[in-house]
């Protein structure tokens, strides 16, 4: 009889510890589907966005408003309400309320992007405050949303 209870126990011991190593190996393999499937909505986001900027460098010629969009070299939306934009050395030309303007325009194209894929839960202060921008040339920042206010670009130069 001490034989078997002790061979019980130590059945049941083997399976609480097989039990617990695949509750481990399952909750291990939640997290990189979590993470996949936030990167695909980043990834969408990025190619909607990356359309949305060849519209406007294609209407640039014909119409003042869409005045620099062609100084945008690409956009890379990084998720949590934040985008890092790159120009090209034309950038400068550009008077600063032109580049501000631009900025500000680019920021409300990217929110409404994001909100008709449906791609980030954006509130409606989002919306309002901006999104954070930190803006490239040549792989050196040149401008960057303030701390106060994602739509007010603090300029390098």
């Amino acid at each position: 009889m001490r034989k078997f209870t002790n061979i019980c126990g130590i059945a049941l011991a083997c399976l609480s510890i097989a039990g617990a190593s695949t509750v481990a190996i399952n909750s291990g393999l939640t997290i990189p589907t979590v993470a996949a499937a936030s990167r695909e909505n980043i990834d969408i986001a990025n190619r909607d966005i990356a359309n949305y900027l060849a519209n406007c460098q294609q209407y640039e010629s014909n119409d003042k408003q869409f005045q620099g969009f062609t100084s945008i070299k690409a956009i890379e939306y990084r998720g949590n309400n934040r985008v890092k934009i790159t120009v090209n050395d034309d950038f400068y030309q550009l008077s600063k309320p032109r580049r501000d303007l631009l900025i500000d325009t680019m920021q409300n194209g990217i929110l409404g992007t994001l909100m008709d894929d449906q791609q980030e839960k954006l509130a409606e202060g989002d919306i309002h405050k901006g999104i954070q921008t930190k803006v490239y040339l040549n792989n050196q920042l040149i401008g960057q949303s303030s701390k106060n206010n994602n739509r007010l670009i603090n300029w390098q130069k």
